[in-house]
C-alpha cells in the first residue's frame, strides 16, 4: 500500500490491516538498510584498494628496473587505479541539487512604443576622439 496519504490512513480502523501497513514498512526498511550497508561494504573495499594501489606506485622502489617494463608497470598501475576510481565514483551517492529557478519573463508587449536611443559623447568634452570613417563610429582612447 505505498502511497497512501495521511486521510486515508486515519481512515482505517481495523487493527490487522494496520498491522500489516506496519509490517510492508518493516520489510521495506530493512531491505534498504540491507542495500545501504552493501553499498557502504563496496565502496569501503573500492577505497582500501585504491589506498594500496597508490601505496605501490608512489612506494620508493629499491630494486632497478629497466625502463621500459618500468614504462609497462606504471601503464597497467595508472589503469588499476583508474578503474577503482571510476568504480568508487560510480558508488558514491550525489548530493542532491536543489533545482535551479529560472525567472520566466514574458516578452514585452506589441503595442508599446519602442525606441532607440544611441548616446554618442561630445566632442566639446573631449578632444582626443578619434573618427573611423569605415565604420562611421566615434570613440575616445582613453574611456576605455
Amino acid at each position: 500500500m505505498r502511497g497512501v496519504d495521511s486521510a486515508a490512513l486515519n481512515a482505517i480502523t481495523d487493527v490487522a490491516t494496520l498491522r500489516a501497513l506496519v509490517r510492508e514498512q518493516l520489510v521495506t526498511i530493512a531491505e534498504r538498510e540491507r542495500g545501504i550497508r552493501v553499498r557502504d561494504l563496496n565502496v569501503d573495499q573500492l577505497t582500501h584498494e585504491l589506498a594500496r594501489l597508490r601505496r605501490v606506485q608512489f612506494a620508493a622502489k629499491s630494486e632497478r628496473m629497466d625502463p621500459v617494463q618500468r614504462a609497462l608497470f606504471d601503464n597497467a598501475m595508472a589503469a588499476d587505479l583508474a578503474v577503482v576510481e571510476d568504480e568508487l565514483a560510480a558508488l558514491q551517492v550525489p548530493a542532491a541539487k536543489p533545482p535551479r529557478c529560472r525567472p520566466h519573463r514574458r516578452p514585452w508587449p506589441a503595442e508599446l512604443p519602442r525606441e532607440e536611443v544611441v548616446h554618442e559623447p561630445e566632442p566639446a568634452h573631449c578632444t582626443h576622439h578619434r573618427h573611423l570613417a569605415a565604420t562611421g563610429i566615434t570613440w575616445c582612447p582613453r574611456s576605455t
